[in-house]
């Protein structure tokens, strides 16, 4: 009824509204006019903040951006659904924030915060500080894992070799090759290969775990953002009803469970069948911390935690890499030369491929996936010694996206040179190669914590490379549009883009 009169009375009705605020403030002795202001203006600022909080999740990457560019290398601050992230480049901040405990700004609740695992890990309850107690899981990836890289080399491109074929042949074919969705194939690829280095052949085999820990990640992080924006409750129900009740999520929970259930006994009976299992899984329950005493729940955990990462990452980034070299087929031949006069032992160092090592680098720096990182959330107020403070729940990041698209940095910045990184143009970024770390090249992150798994990521990106450049012939299929789709400050390929391939000719070779 009250909306009928108001539509009906436009006039008449703002002016009883006008009347009224009058009223209200001559009886506390109020000035209209500076009501009226202050009320405008705070709604003009409400209004402001919503609008950047939903341009933060449709085009956050670009926000981001431009922000950035208008910043002249300040600290500037880009408001998010819920916190406020505090974005920083100088190599002052950059020290701080390196040199702050980790119980005051921690990248573990980051990604507590992100993955939501309570939910999405079948119960997994985080904490939000990693101790003492996290340190054998990165010794597990950074020095197991990076040390047994070449005996595990043979097998690994036996893998790719495989994986690549079966992908390639499972799809339909035209007059000029196989369609392949190529977004969808490079998840499928990295996750056969993870699934081996992680759990060994037999698991990666088992067809029911393998779309277990395929779909996982994808379900995990639709799930995270369903349970993050919605109100709690209706979250959890939305997340429910896409991921059909977590069904990947307790799959994989299932089949780890059993299996670690399996090997603590072996271990503690002293049994094992045949000779002791060398895999990522193994590693992690080896480098557990002793006096924990973890049991089967908190290492599964701990495992679907560290597989999550693993497969997202690198799917979206071999997806690039692959998109980077046949939109741009000027650089097959003499990539495909480097490969093939290249021996297979020899792709462990960087220094052999220095051609592939650069066209890849070149594709993380133009068509990075995320565009913040060495993200820390703030457990309490932290102050930087520019007297800047972050609140508690905050987060603070570094642009690097943005960072790596300036001529500041890079020269041309924005034009893709695949041979970027084999010269010495005294603003390359970087001192050496695509694995290495600093304050110039952070894809890895910086400082005392970074990506113990680059040196596995960049051989199997140099793989699968490798792979397509000596076996396939390759085109992208005609698409509309961009290539990509932001949410957050993530890039992601679309689905839509697909890969035309066939078995390179003898002439090519």
């Amino acid at each position: 009824m009250l909306g009928s009169v108001i539509t009906e009375n436009p006039v008449n009705s703002g002016s009883l509204v006008l009347l009224f605020l009058a009223g209200v403030s001559v009886a506390t002795k109020q000035n209209l006019i500076t009501d009226l202001v202050r009320i405008w203006g705070s709604f003009c600022r409400s209004i402001g903040t919503f609008i950047s909080t939903v341009e933060h999740l449709l085009r956050g990457a670009d926000a981001i951006d431009r922000a950035y560019r208008k910043s002249n290398g300040n600290l500037f601050q880009m408001p998010t659904p819920g916190r406020t992230h505090h974005m920083v480049t100088s190599p002052e901040h950059l020290e701080d924030l390196n040199k702050a405990p980790l119980d005051v700004l921690s990248l573990h609740a980051v990604a507590k915060d992100f993955l939501r695992p309570k939910d999405t890990m079948h119960g997994f309850e985080w904490k939000d500080v990693r101790g003492v107690e996290g340190t054998g899981f990165v010794r597990a990836l950074r020095t197991i894992l990076t040390g047994q890289l070449p005996e595990l080399l043979p097998s690994l491109a036996q893998v790719v070799d495989k994986q690549v074929s079966a992908e390639i042949g499972s799809h339909r074919v035209d007059a000029d090759g196989s369609i392949v969705p190529l977004y969808d194939m490079c998840k499928r690829l990295v996750t056969k290969v993870n699934c081996t280095v992680f759990f060994g052949p037999k698991m990666a085999e088992n067809a029911e775990f393998f779309e277990a820990a395929y779909k996982f990640p994808h379900d995990s992080a639709y799930a995270a953002e369903f349970i993050r924006l919605l109100p709690q409750g209706i979250g959890s129900f939305v997340a429910r009803c896409f991921t059909g009740n977590f069904k990947s999520s307790a799959t994989l929970h299932r089949l780890l469970s059993a299996e670690v259930r399996k090997r603590l006994d072996a271990r503690d009976g002293g049994r094992f069948e045949g000779e002791q299992q060398n895999d990522g899984l193994q590693w992690l329950i080896d480098t557990a911390p002793k006096k924990e005493n973890w049991g089967v729940d908190r290492l599964v955990g701990e495992v679907m935690g560290v597989w999550y990462g693993s497969v997202h990452t690198l799917s979206i980034a071999v997806t690039f890499a692959l998109l980077d070299l046949y939109s741009r087929p000027e650089y097959v031949a003499p990539l495909r030369s480097e490969v093939l006069g290249t021996s297979l032992a020899a792709f462990t160092d960087a220094k052999n491929l220095p051609f592939l090592d650069s066209f890849l680098s070149e594709s993380a720096r133009l068509s990075a996936f995320e565009s913040t990182g060495v993200r820390r959330q703030a457990l309490r107020t932290f102050t930087f010694r520019d007297g800047h403070s972050i609140s508690r729940g905050d987060w603070i990041c570094v642009p690097h996206r943005s960072m790596m698209r300036d001529n500041d940095y890079f020269a041309d910045a924005l034009t893709f040179d695949g041979a970027r990184f084999m010269r010495d143009t005294g603003r390359s970024g970087r001192e050496t190669y695509m694995a290495d770390a600093s304050s110039k090249w952070m894809i890895w992150g910086v400082g005392r914590i970074l990506c113990p798994g680059r040196f596995y990521a960049t051989l199997v990106l140099k793989l699968v490379l490798a792979r397509f450049l000596v076996d396939y012939d390759c085109e992208v299929v005609s698409f509309r549009g961009s290539r990509s789709m932001q949410w957050r400050s993530t890039i992601v390929p679309k689905q839509n883009i697909k890969l035309r391939a066939r078995k390179a000719d003898s002439d090519s070779l």
